[in-house]
């Protein structure tokens, strides 16, 4: 065997034995031993390191926030059943020297107010001549004005332009800023500010009942 490697080597030249001996040196020790920049490879070699969950559950947390707060910049759909957390106290009202049912609004509601919102329903008109508008959960006939529902299933329509002539129970999307109203009683407890229609595919769709 030895005899079969001296005659490989043999025809080898020396050229080549010194290029194969560096390239051995070289595999085999840490160059960064001879570094004089203060860099080692056995502190930044590339290594496969397993996250751990602490910093899965952070990365998701941050990536779940930067999309909240990029669908913010667009008015989210507020459905009916996001108002019906609330109840009424009986109060007198000196103006009026009369008892008033005032709103008492539940934390998920409170949440919501101060924010833009799209909804769907049945268009009341108020007052075509002065552009006020009202939008039901339920069309007219029975709607909060006939006293077949709760107060909770309608939004009052403050537009930001004078508005079109909306027809009764015509069905419409409109967006707008959320107030909550539990102080007015000669107003709704659940105003839209700014209010503009939204012109959608199917208006029914976004119901969401």
């Amino acid at each position: 065997m030895f005899e079969a490697i001296n005659n490989i080597v043999g025809k080898i030249s020396t050229k080549k034995l010194i290029y194969i001996a560096l390239f051995v040196i070289v595999s085999c020790s840490n160059m960064s031993n001879f570094c004089k920049h203060g860099i080692s490879l056995t502190d930044n070699q590339f290594a496969y390191k397993p996250t751990t969950v602490k910093e899965n559950i952070n990365d998701v947390f941050f990536f779940a926030s930067e999309i909240n707060y990029k669908e913010s910049d667009a008015p989210q759909l507020l459905t009916w059943q996001d108002l019906t957390a609330v109840t009424y106290t009986a109060k007198f009202n000196k103006q009026y020297q009369a008892d008033f049912q005032y709103p008492v609004f539940g934390k998920t509601v409170k949440m919501l107010e101060g924010r833009e919102f799209y909804i769907s329903g049945h268009v009341i008109p108020l007052d075509v001549n002065q552009g006020l508008y009202a939008i039901s959960k339920y069309p007219y006939a029975s709607c909060y004005f006939c006293g077949k529902s709760g107060p909770e299933s309608v939004v009052s329509l403050k537009f930001k332009n004078k508005p079109a002539k909306y027809k009764l129970d015509k069905v419409k999307t409109f967006k707008g800023t959320l107030k909550l109203n539990d102080s007015n009683p000669m107003d709704f407890i659940y105003i839209f500010i700014d209010t503009e229609e939204m012109k959608t595919a199917s208006d029914k769709l976004n119901f969401g009942i």
